[in-house]
């Protein structure tokens, strides 16, 4: 998952970093896709060092190397983040273990909300990407260790998506997680009419989607907005959350489900941010057109 310009935590110095020496990183891959580096960052401070993944200039997610934080669930995926809260709040958690699919790996960082039984499903384009969150990162094999199944599929994640579904093997996720949007290129493909439509095939009747737009040239709520409104679907707006000290990067999630009681419990209801007055109108992308000029931060 990519930083957004402005974070509390990590920020300018990090992205300084980012943006540095190649000749620092501890391991480097181009592809078609790009450069792929992995660098560590605060190595002088043992409990606050931290290893980095970025993707040319986007942070693809960090890990606390001190070992009573590396499982802390960190970036923009604090507990009271959006994504936190679907993860913690959905009904199916008191029932058991949950199956959760995730578009966009990054370095794992989400996984770390796995359980035992849980089956996470993780969906990468990129395979130095899969790479090296399995084998620089330990967010994969930790949650392994503690009982859940971790799998990933390379490719696409629509398109993996609508293969699974056209061999007759809808996934059944509780929580579809669309973790790809916070990079200046956003894979627009994944935003359409077609392609919601085919994430709610994958998704038990009270499923959730949470999808990250933390971004700071887009503004996609439109977008989400405007499907949940053809596809009769509540949806909630979750934004903020950072710390100094504590790893979080303030965030911006939008959660969709058909299930409006999901909205009215507790700690999902405090944590709603209300739509701005000036908030740009709803609007729908298909895979026929599509425009990003009208949703472009403006400064």
């Amino acid at each position: 998952a990519a930083v957004c310009a402005g974070l509390a935590v990590l920020g300018v110095v990090l992205v300084r970093d980012a943006q540095g020496d190649h000749r620092e990183a501890l391991h480097q891959t181009r592809n078609f896709y790009g450069t792929v580096r992995v660098f560590e960052y605060d190595t002088a401070n043992p409990l606050n060092a931290q290893r980095v993944m970025v993707h040319g200039r986007i942070l693809h997610g960090f890990q606390y190397l001190a070992l009573e934080k590396r499982a802390a669930r960190t970036g923009y995926y604090g507990s009271e983040s959006g994504v936190g809260l679907a993860l913690t709040n959905h009904p199916a958690r008191d029932r058991g273990p949950l199956h959760v699919g995730v578009l966009g790996l990054g370095a794992g960082m989400i996984v770390s909300y796995a359980e035992r039984g849980d089956t996470y499903t993780l969906y990468e384009i990129n395979d130095t990407v899969i790479d090296f969150a399995e084998d620089q990162f330990t967010f994969l094999k930790d949650a392994r260790e503690r009982g859940a199944t971790v799998k990933t599929h390379l490719g696409d994640g629509r398109l993996v998506l609508d293969r699974q579904l056209a061999a007759g093997a809808p996934q059944q996720f509780d929580v579809l997680v669309l973790d790809a949007f916070s990079s200046d290129s956003v894979p627009m493909h994944l935003l359409t009419r077609e392609a919601f439509s085919l994430y709610v095939k994958h998704l038990k009747p009270d499923g959730i989607l949470a999808i990250n737009i933390s971004n700071r040239h887009v503004d996609l709520s439109p977008v989400v907005r405007g499907i949940a409104a053809e596809m009769g679907q509540e949806v909630g707006l979750i934004s903020g959350q950072a710390g100094d000290t504590t790893g979080i990067l303030y965030s911006v999630w939008m959660l969709m489900t058909p299930t409006r009681a999901f909205f009215q419990a507790p700690p999902v209801a405090s944590g709603l941010t209300p739509f701005p007055e000036s908030a740009r109108p709803p609007m729908i992308w298909t895979d026929d057109y599509s425009t990003i000029y009208d949703l472009l931060h403006l400064y």
